[in-house]
């Protein structure tokens, strides 16, 4: 029996980076409150920013940062 243990782990945003152009769960925190939540983001090469949304790529707010992202199995496959 062969052991597939497939891991997820959260990455800090200062450690790495996604890659670019691949839906990637993050961790946002707002700058001023402090408040975490989590949204399927996309890493993008733009001129004024560098976060949009999954679902509809609109921009990421100025008030809220990427903090962590979950790197899975498929994004590793993705990333090479």
């Amino acid at each position: 029996m062969v052991n597939d243990h497939i891991t997820e782990d959260w990455i800090s945003i200062k450690e790495k980076e996604p890659p670019i152009n691949v839906p990637v769960k993050c961790k946002l925190q707002h700058w001023f409150t402090g408040s975490v939540l989590e949204y399927e983001m996309v890493r993008v090469d733009g001129e004024d920013h560098n976060w949009v949304t999954a679902d509809d790529s609109s921009e990421l707010d100025f008030n809220w940062n990427v903090i962590e992202w979950l790197e899975t199995p498929d994004i590793v496959v993705r990333s090479k």
